[in-house]
């Protein structure tokens, strides 16, 4: 009997101690957010990023109480424009009940999340075969696993695991550098969120020049406006929108060529 016991503690310790995700190296997906945004793993890490991503199930209690720790973490290292890509890939729900997860737990507005159903989540996640949910793994840019298994999540534990790969965090949306820029007296872009047109508003204190680009939550610029030498005073500039798919933009307004806002907008 006591070997009986003995064996079952080594059983049980050793499924404890074991990755969640066996594999080694990522295989590919390509999946469909919820907002209708379609992500690529391979186009992210051939680009020289890091990839976290989440594999977890709309009806999953751990998944819920940590994806607000997942959002953080997305924030944190600038919403997927910098060398962290962050992805949250749902196993076998629909986009409606992904959107109730991502609301009720706290995650909405996070990280792209694609649905099991209708967004392509279910085969990511079988392609990677967790043992569990939620399993958060880290992919390299040479496509191997990394971390199989960050848990339990804690920003603190995923900021040292990031800062060993030199990995940095950065500024998310709004980027307050009105005061660093002499030439600009306040900017806003209205109405947030927005459907067929977005208007940025721009008081300018002297002659500048000006230029005005979009960014998606990939990274990919789908807009630019160069102005060029623009007066002194008040402008309001109009960046259609209506073709832009559903999801989380940046519009970013940089003054003789150097950043000095970066706003996020959402379209509707």
């Amino acid at each position: 009997m006591k070997n009986f016991f003995t064996l079952l503690l080594s059983i049980l310790a050793l499924n404890v101690c074991s990755a969640q995700v066996t594999l080694d190296e990522a295989p590919d997906f390509t999946v469909t957010d919820i907002h209708g945004e379609t992500h690529n793993l391979f186009e992210q890490l051939d680009a020289g990023k890091y990839v976290m991503v989440d594999l977890f199930a709309y009806w999953c209690g751990p998944c819920c109480t940590n994806a607000p720790n997942v959002k953080q973490t997305y924030e944190e290292y600038g919403c997927n424009t910098g060398d962290l890509y962050v992805i949250a890939l749902e196993a076998d729900g629909t986009t409606a009940q992904t959107e109730d997860f991502e609301n009720m737990c706290g995650a909405a507005e996070g990280a792209p999340v694609a649905s099991g159903l209708d967004g392509g989540g279910s085969d990511a996640v079988d392609a990677f075969g967790p043992s569990a949910f939620p399993t958060i793994i880290l992919i390299a840019p040479d496509r191997t696993i990394i971390e199989k298994d960050i848990w339990p999540y804690t920003n603190a534990g995923v900021d040292a695991i990031l800062a060993n790969l030199g990995v940095e965090k950065q500024e998310c949306g709004l980027i307050d550098a009105v005061e660093d820029f002499s030439q600009i007296n306040a900017v806003e872009v209205t109405p947030n969120p927005v459907s067929d047109f977005a208007n940025v508003n721009i008081d300018l204190a002297e002659s500048t020049k000006l230029n005005i680009e979009v960014f998606n939550i990939v990274g990919q610029k789908v807009y630019e406006n160069a102005l060029g030498q623009t007066a002194p005073g008040n402008h309001r500039l109009e960046i259609p929108t209506a073709g832009f798919a559903t999801g989380t933009y940046l519009v970013k307004i940089s003054v003789d060529g150097q950043l000095a806002e970066a706003i996020k907008i959402n379209k509707i």
